[in-house]
């Protein structure tokens, strides 16, 4: 299973990448002890899910974490810059 991506994250401790399916990519975030998962998606861009049933994770002022342009960008908004 590979795992190589381009994300500026990947040698942070606190983001770890795995592959899905067919190449694509979703990382699992460490946010503070909070585990969130940052997934690619047909529909929605990337998206921020939590929890065993991969809830869309909700964002201040209403609505959810989706239609993120880039993985690194969902990143980003849960951890700030890389370590």
């Amino acid at each position: 299973m590979s795992t190589t991506t381009t994300s500026r994250y990947a040698n942070d401790p606190r983001v770890t990448a795995y592959e899905i399916d067919a190449g694509k990519v979703g990382y699992t975030v460490n946010a503070g002890g909070r585990i969130l998962e940052v997934l690619p998606t047909e529909v929605f861009a990337w998206v921020i899910c939590e929890g065993p049933n991969l809830d869309f994770v909700q964002v201040t002022g209403g609505g959810f974490a989706i239609n993120i342009s880039s993985a690194d960008g969902a990143i980003a908004a849960l951890i700030g810059d890389p370590q």
